[in-house]
């Protein structure tokens, strides 16, 4: 299940991203749900937490059913408002969700109704499972403080306080991997990217494309304003492909 941001879609999320049609090529079930149009509680489409998160597990938990997917594959990814809806969705159903993904989100930011506590602020999950973590140090919406913290957090539910070097340091971008291979996995990286034209307000509130995915933030913005009549794609050119390396966290960190 990939989850969008607040104000988007899942088209839109998917010219921002293409999990979509990248999962499908891998032979993944990819469920990229949209947020209501007629929601009271904002002026345009958002995820409530206490209203929407229950539904999308719901409707997870349905589609794994009816389609009897492999339950040692089911994962979780979003940006944003759903990057908390991530972290909420692990904490609400580490028995059904192998591995999480969630950008540009602490899970303990303060966005509205419904945003609150999450798991780790106390013990993490019931059971613990992989995390591929992902953050902008410039991000204007997900403070980059509550970010650390949380990762000072997610370190101690899983027992990795001391492992906080980075494994990987790329131009732009620190990643540091803790847990054992075939075991419970957390990666966490920081980002220095930013977004470019009207979403340039928002700095480092982005999803990372690479040069070797023809990242092209003009041409992104094109496409966008064309298949959907929007000014916004949420793409920005870095070093490393978000969505790319999400989908290969997903791979190897399966359920036991």
């Amino acid at each position: 299940m990939d989850i969008h941001g607040g104000g988007m879609s899942a088209d839109i999320e998917e010219l921002s991203s293409g999990v979509r049609s990248k999962g499908n090529a891998r032979g993944l079930i990819v469920i990229q749900p949209s947020a209501p149009l007629d929601n009271h509680e904002a002026p345009s489409p958002a995820w409530i937490p206490t209203s929407h998160h229950p539904v999308l597990l719901g409707f997870l938990r349905h589609v794994v059913d009816v389609f009897h997917v492999d339950t040692k594959r089911v994962h979780v990814m979003g940006y944003s408002q759903g990057g908390f809806a991530t972290w909420h969705l692990l904490c609400m159903a580490p028995d059904l969700i192998c591995s999480a993904a969630p950008l540009e989100a602490s899970g303990l930011d303060d966005w509205g109704h419904g945003y609150g506590k999450n798991c780790f602020e106390e013990n993490g999950p019931a059971v613990s499972r992989s995390i591929f973590y992902t953050t902008g140090t410039t991000d204007m919406l997900a403070e980059i403080g509550l970010a650390r913290r949380q990762d000072r957090l997610v370190r101690r539910a899983y027992g990795f306080a001391g492992q906080a070097t980075p494994t990987v340091s790329a131009h732009g971008y620190r990643e540091t991997v803790s847990g054992a291979s075939g075991r419970v996995r957390y990666v966490y990286i920081e980002h220095d990217y930013n977004l470019n034209g009207m979403m340039a307000q928002l700095g480092g509130h982005c999803m990372p494309t690479s040069m070797e995915s023809n990242c092209n933030t003009t041409k992104l913005l094109e496409n966008t304003t064309k298949l959907l009549n929007s000014p916004f794609n949420y793409g920005c050119c870095g070093d490393f492909t978000w969505s790319d390396k999400v989908l290969e966290f997903f791979e190897n960190n399966q359920c036991s």
